[in-house]
């Protein structure tokens, strides 16, 4: 007599007569009762057909049978057994294309989301600062403004960045009074002037030059402010001074208008000669 123990911890008895007589090859449906105790052995080749008479261990036919057998390519080297679970259907949409979109989606990623850059726009006459930088265009374009008609032949303002220093309403009409800057056309203020007239420029912050020259000072921008290409001065002789109407200005470069420091508008400021 032996025993085995089991689930419910209940002792069951059989004689050893018993358990010599158990046949040595079972059933298929006997030996793969469910899916998931599919182990990797070889299965007998053939299996005892049930008796007529024994209909709880009748299998069903291959064709309604949750098995499938291995393709006759497979590997005749494998362990696994001859019987396999279905292949679950798979998706073809690749999981990461899916989740980079929802993830570009909501996140405005600029490689799926961004359109075409706007060009910067004129800020309007109410968000305009003193130190702001803008650009006259030429003379046909500035057709009516507080510009002198007859100017000497060596004050040109036209189609030259423009300083705003101060800001005015006449007849309803809005107006900016700026000067003038200059690049001396690639010389530096030493070559371009006399020394009594060097102190009437000031060297603006630029990405080419910021030595000071003889007697000029440095004019810094504003914090996030970007800065002259190009070695420039700022005029601050009394014939520099000159008002127009804001529509009339236009953006230097295309660009957002630079913007100079408080300390370098102060030093504007001080060297206007009224």
């Amino acid at each position: 007599m032996s025993s085995t123990p089991f689930s419910t911890g209940k002792m069951v008895s059989f004689k050893a007569s018993e358990a010599e007589a158990r046949p040595t090859s079972f059933p298929r449906c006997c030996l793969l009762t469910t899916k998931t105790n599919v182990q990797s052995y070889n299965l007998p080749t053939s299996y005892p057909r049930p008796s007529s008479a024994d209909s709880s261990c009748r299998s069903s036919p291959p064709s309604a049978s949750p098995w499938r057998r291995h393709s006759a390519t497979s590997s005749t080297s494998s362990t696994s057994p001859p019987w396999s679970l279905p292949t679950p259907p798979r998706t073809h949409t690749p999981p990461s294309t899916r989740r980079d979109s929802l993830v570009g989606a909501a996140c405005g990623d600029w490689r799926t989301n961004a359109g075409p850059q706007k060009a910067p726009r004129k800020p309007s006459y109410y968000d305009v600062k003193l130190g702001m930088v803008f650009h006259l265009p030429g003379t046909q374009a500035v057709k009516d403004s507080l510009l002198p008609q007859n100017l000497a032949p060596t004050n040109r303002p036209w189609d030259h960045p423009a300083v705003v220093i101060a800001k005015f309403l006449l007849n309803g009409e809005e107006y900016v009074q700026f000067r003038t800057c200059t690049t001396f056309h690639g010389q530096k203020v030493e070559v371009a002037k006399p020394k009594r007239q060097q102190g009437l420029f000031l060297l603006a912050d630029n990405d080419e030059d910021v030595v000071v020259h003889g007697r000029t000072r440095l004019g810094e921008m504003a914090r996030g402010s970007s800065r002259f290409s190009k070695r420039t001065y700022v005029n601050l002789s009394f014939e520099s001074i000159y008002s127009v109407k804001y529509e009339h200005l236009e953006l230097h470069n295309g660009k957002l208008p630079i913007q100079f420091d408080q300390e370098a508008i102060d030093m504007i400021w001080r060297c206007k000669p009224f």
